[in-house]
């Protein structure tokens, strides 16, 4: 019923104009590519009201390399909701050098008034808070995978049982799509320097296996309707 109800409540379109134009709040949330994010904030920019609150829901791409494509940029934040939204309570309210305290207790209060539990990133870095934190354990779970330490399904048990995770970093990657942590590795390396994405990601990524929107990953989803055993 609630369900119902909400789903009644959206309005689709796929004209921007007609979304944006009297709209309190817009929040972009296309596939991570910089090039992209910037022509859709261009278009927000003509689009919108110069009063109307601004922000992205990109998992890595802070604010600031969006923000100046818009008048007023200290309208402009985070606010990367964790997939899937119907489930999971966490946004990250991400603030960038130019945006205003206002800007970010309005983001928080809005968070807050669908139910969900905002956490304030109080400046900019690649990655905001909790992707940060499984870019190290994923980065190790390569190390100890290509170290022939253990293999993908041992180190996701272990991750499960030992850290009570409710998946382990192989089963977030192919969650997520492995392309989108490429893509945020490689990013994070141009911006920061460092290695970049692992050579068993990037052979995964050129082969087309980008998790389970592919059918295949880490794990083979074809052949299973459960945790797609390899």
């Amino acid at each position: 019923m609630e369900a119902t109800a909400a789903v009644a409540r959206i309005e689709a379109t796929t004209e921007p104009a007609l979304a944006a134009h009297e709209a309190d709040l817009v929040i972009e949330a296309i596939f991570e590519d910089l090039d992209a994010k910037r022509e859709v904030w261009r278009s927000l920019g003509e689009l919108t009201r110069p009063d109307a609150l601004l922000a992205s829901n990109s998992s890595t791409i802070a604010i600031s390399r969006l923000a100046d494509e818009v008048p007023n940029p200290e309208r402009c934040c985070n606010m990367h909701f964790f997939h899937p939204v119907t489930v999971l309570q966490l946004c990250e309210v991400a603030r960038g050098p130019k945006t205003s305290d206002e800007t970010v207790l309005a983001a928080m209060d809005f968070v807050r008034s669908i139910n969900r539990v905002p956490v304030l990133i109080k400046k900019e870095v690649h990655g905001f808070v909790v992707n940060r934190i499984l870019f190290a354990a994923a980065e190790e779970a390569f190390h100890l995978l290509e170290g022939g330490y253990a293999s993908v399904e041992d180190i996701d048990t272990a991750v499960k049982k030992g850290l009570n995770w409710p998946m382990g970093p192989f089963e977030v990657l192919d969650f997520s799509g492995l392309d989108i942590f490429y893509g945020a590795l490689e990013d994070r390396r141009r911006l920061e320097g460092g290695l970049g994405a692992p050579a068993t990601l990037r052979h995964k990524v050129e082969r087309g296996e980008l998790g389970r929107k592919t059918g295949k990953g880490f794990y083979d989803y074809s052949r299973t309707e459960g945790d797609g055993r390899r």
